[in-house]
């Protein structure tokens, strides 16, 4: 009995030393930037694109009230959805990065903006449901 209670201990010893296999990682909220910093962008990328900031701004505060985080979870139905400012689905803006020729971060507001501001110059505002109903296109 007391040889086992021995080998226990010394078994509970080597475990509490073996190096832990388990990672932790601490939660870090999204950022989420202040109005003027998109503003910033949709006036920079509407000169680059030879397009009106006010159509592209209006479009985009339809859309998400300016929340880089908007998440509409049914968009187009059948388990589609649209993230970001502009409210892309993942296979549109896959589509128009590769036509843009450019490696742009599908969860980055700049880059939601600037192939935004693209589309709108390649005359696709009517992809966007809010370019519609406000009567860009």
């Amino acid at each position: 009995m007391k040889k086992t209670i021995v080998a226990l201990w010394v078994l509970s010893l080597v475990i509490l030393c073996l190096p832990s296999s388990t990672t932790y990682y601490e939660y870090i909220p999204p950022v989420k930037p202040k109005k003027a910093q998109i503003q910033e962008y949709i006036a920079k990328y509407a000169e680059e694109y030879n397009i009106s900031p006010k159509a592209l701004e209006s479009t985009l505060k339809c859309e998400s009230q300016y929340n880089p985080n908007a998440i509409n979870y049914n968009d187009g139905g059948k388990g589609k959805h649209s993230i970001g400012v502009m409210q892309f689905q993942e296979s549109t803006f896959n589509l128009w990065e590769k036509k843009l020729g450019e490696d742009l971060d599908y969860y980055s507001y700049h880059d939601s903006i600037k192939l935004g501001a693209y589309m709108f110059s390649k005359g696709q505002a009517k992809q966007w449901t809010c370019a519609r109903k406000l009567g860009l296109v």
